[in-house]
Parts: structure tokens; C-alpha cells; sequence
């Protein structure tokens, strides 16, 4: 199935208009306060960032194979002797949207949808983003609540923000009571006070602030810790320079 043409936008928008498209939605000039974009199938990239208060969605198109006849053997489908694939999880194929680009900043309280994944520049406060795929980002002010079907990977988030992840976190810096969860592994250079981070895997921190707890699946390993931090690991747990508190 053929994609359908992209919707190009090159005039200024307007504050509290919605746009709704079947395709990606591409805005070259600065999006106004309270807009809300729609893309069905496709994704959506904002050339010159955004306002205040806008709501980003886009959808993938999904296909789908019928089989009326035929069987499923071990993890093989075969119609008529015939391995027409090799698992077993569904017959539904799928393309992937582009999901979200934004290229420079976002205001405060955007809020973003997608199946794809997000790639954004700067966002102001209560950034929300919901992708099926990863997040990548810079800049992310504070109250942010990130979920991901895949990784996530930032620059820095302010404090109060939240972060879960079905594969890994990575990050520069997170703000003070931040919360990280991250089906696979976590690995940040600076976390801020009072911090949570659980992770399936491995856990790896530069500074630790006070009050922070950490629980892994696999290892902990911390390089600089200046106040105690509690620590529950399934496998090591190495904090430079100071006797760990350990949750049993």
C-alpha cells in the first residue's frame, strides 16, 4: 500500500486551530500557542518548534494479511507447503509511522502521541510524551512524563519527572524526585536528590545525590556517592568510596 502524500505547511499558524491529515503533517514555520495536529498515517515534524500547550498525535497504518487456510508448525506459518514465515506471533504486518521530530524548542505542557518514536530538541515544563517506539532528547524542563515502548535516551529533565522505558534509560542529568524505570538498563552521569531508579538490567550512575535508591536486576555501580544511598541488586552492587546500605 502506497503512503499517502504529506501535508506541507509553510504560512503561520494559527493559535488553538487543529489540523488533521491523512499523512504526515510537516510545519516549517513556528507552531502557535494551543494547536492540536493530527497525523492518521504518518508522522509529524515541526521544522522551528512550538508554543504552549500543543497536543501532537500520530498514528501508523496498519495492514493486515488474512489466512484462511494453512498451518502453524514450531514457529513456522505454511500455506499449501509453503513456510511463508518464520514466527508466530501474529499474521498482522505493520509499518512503522515516522512518529514525531521536532526541531528546536517546545513551550510548556505539549503533549505528544505516537506509535513511532519521538525526537525532540528542548521542551519547557509538563512535557508529556507517550511513543511506542524510543525518545530521544535534549533539553527537557521539569515535571516531565516520558513512557516508551523503547529506549529513552535525554540531555537532561528537571525534577518531579518521570521516566519508564521497556528498554533503557540513558541520561546526562536527572533532576531532583525523579523517578526512572526502565525494563532494561539505566545509565545517567548526575542524578539529583531523592531520586528512584529500577531497572531490569544493570544500573550505572557518576553522582549520586542523597536520598536515592536503587534497584536492579543486574549490577549497581556507582563512581561518586557522597551520602549514603540504598542499593538492592540481583547481582553486584560497587559504590565508590562509602559503605552502601543494601535492602535485603
Amino acid at each position: 500500500m502506497t503512503q499517502p502524500e504529506p501535508l506541507i505547511i509553510d504560512r503561520p499558524t494559527v493559535a488553538g486551530e487543529t489540523i488533521e491529515h491523512d499523512g504526515a503533517i510537516i510545519i516549517k514555520t513556528p507552531v502557535a500557542d494551543g494547536i492540536t495536529l493530527k497525523a492518521k498515517n504518518g508522522g509529524i515534524e515541526l521544522h522551528q518548534g512550538g508554543g504552549n500547550n500543543l497536543t501532537l498525535q500520530a498514528a501508523q497504518r496498519r495492514t493486515h494479511t488474512v489466512i484462511s487456510t494453512g498451518d502453524i508448525v514450531g514457529r513456522k506459518i505454511i500455506i499449501n507447503g509453503q513456510v511463508i514465515s518464520g514466527s508466530t506471533g501474529s499474521f498482522n504486518s505493520h509499518s512503522h509511522s515516522n512518529g514525531v521530530t521536532v526541531k528546536g524548542s517546545l513551550g510548556s505542557k505539549a503533549s505528544i502521541k505516537t506509535d513511532g518514536s519521538v525526537k525532540l530538541d528542548q521542551a519547557g515544563d509538563n512535557l508529556t510524551v507517550d511513543a511506542g517506539g524510543s525518545i530521544t532528547a535534549a533539553n527537557l524542563g521539569a515535571s516531565a512524563l516520558l513512557d516508551a515502548g523503547g529506549s529513552i535516551s535525554l540531555t537532561l529533565t528537571g525534577e518531579n519527572s518521570n521516566l519508564d522505558a521497556g528498554g533503557s534509560i540513558q541520561a546526562d542529568f536527572v533532576g531532583a524526585s525523579s523517578k526512572l524505570d526502565a525494563g532494561g538498563s539505566i545509565q545517567v552521569a548526575q542524578v539529583g536528590a531523592s531520586c528512584v531508579l529500577d531497572a531490569g538490567g544493570s544500573i550505572r550512575v557518576g553522582t549520586v545525590a542523597e536520598n536515592c535508591r536503587l534497584d536492579a536486576g543486574g549490577s549497581i555501580t556507582i563512581d561518586t556517592a557522597p551520602h549514603p544511598v540504598k542499593a538492592d541488586a540481583g547481582g553486584s552492587v560497587r559504590i565508590a568510596g562509602q559503605k552502601m546500605k543494601r535492602d535485603w
